[in-house]
């Protein structure tokens, strides 16, 4: 199992991540924010490659990914 992190203060808005993967992310109020949920800061993972792809093209590094496989 793997959790998706967003560092909210982190992020500018440059919006690559919405970009690479728009099921998991999109824009509000100028940041990035988990669709489902956007007040959340964490989220399970379910298309690994997309949350890597999307974790990767963010200039701010405001995105992680946690392996809680254990």
């Amino acid at each position: 199992m793997y959790k998706i992190v967003l560092d909210k203060k982190k992020c500018r808005g440059h919006t690559h991540c919405i970009k690479v993967a728009p099921d998991i992310w999109f824009l509000k109020n100028g940041k990035a924010a988990f669709v489902g949920d956007d007040k959340a800061i964490s989220a399970p993972v379910e298309d690994i490659d997309l949350a890597k792809k999307s974790a990767l093209v963010c200039p701010e590094y405001a995105i992680d990914i946690l392996d809680e496989r254990g």
